[in-house]
């Protein structure tokens, strides 16, 4: 990720030499449309950049079960000069698990009270905490996920804030312990962002990680039943899942701009 490091690194170097200012409500300046969603100085006066992750692809897998990415996601952070994150969001759409709630719970006889619909269920990644080396490699990324279900109670998590899923993604070759094999990222093409002359884009950059453990679901209970099934979903799911069992890949886009370049130099809409 030299490429990113660089680009960040001039990208704050650009919005130091500009003159802080504070903003009630900001207003993007042509060409950086996209980067509406960066905070601003109303936010942090320390804020310098902004780097914007779109996830388009890549699977999440933990245990015996695989989710697939197939709604975008979009990870948003500001960081200061030096790099180090101020803020960061992180914009999340479901993701569908194959086998839905039976597949998760082992309860087949739920197909003859729910229809097919109501027994989807669908993963949720938040943040569960603040992303870290977001200018270089590996970055490190804390996640929850929240399964969703009409049926589940809304407190089914596999992870929290004090047990995170602890990504570390590179764009190079992992060392995961065994049984899992090395696999290999790829750090995208780096270039210019169309229209806005001081932001960067790398385009088709793989992420991956197979090294993190993933642990274990917690506050699932199905509703209407007074069932508690965290034991089900975990035995079913293989979880808690120690290093070396488990893969996460994201592929997408990494945009890159300092936030006085988006904001302009008024930052007044």
């Amino acid at each position: 990720m030299k490429q990113l490091r660089y680009a960040v690194a001039l990208t704050l170097g650009l919005a130091a030499i500009q003159v802080p200012i504070m903003s009630a409500q900001a207003a993007t300046e042509p060409g950086y449309e996209a980067f509406s969603a960066c905070p601003d100085k109303a936010d942090n006066n320390q804020m310098a950049g902004c780097v914007i992750t779109d996830i388009t692809g890549g699977h999440l897998q933990m245990g015996s079960k695989d989710t697939p990415i197939t709604d975008p996601l979009k990870l948003v952070a500001g960081l200061d000069t030096n790099g180090i994150t101020l803020t960061a969001s992180l914009n999340s759409t479901r993701q569908r698990i194959p086998g839905g709630l039976i597949g998760i719970t082992g309860l087949d006889w739920l197909r003859f009270f729910y229809p097919f619909d109501a027994l989807q269920v669908y993963a949720e990644p938040q943040l569960a905490g603040t992303p870290s080396n977001l200018t270089g490699a590996p970055i490190g990324l804390p996640l929850k996920v929240r399964l969703h279900n009409p049926i589940l109670s809304s407190t089914c998590y596999i992870g929290a804030n004090t047990d995170a899923i602890n990504l570390s993604l590179t764009p190079g070759t992992t060392s995961p312990p065994p049984p899992n094999q090395p696999i290999t990222g790829s750090p995208g093409t780096f270039g210019l962002y169309p229209g806005a002359p001081n932001a960067y884009l790398i385009q088709g950059a793989r992420l991956v990680d197979n090294s993190f453990a993933a642990p274990a679901a917690r506050g699932c209970d199905l509703l209407g039943f007074n069932l508690v099934v965290t034991a089900l979903v975990n035995a079913t799911s293989g979880l808690p899942s120690p290093a070396g069992t488990n893969e996460a890949i994201q592929t997408g886009n990494i945009s890159i701009a300092p936030i006085d370049a988006v904001y302009g130099p008024d930052g007044i809409e």
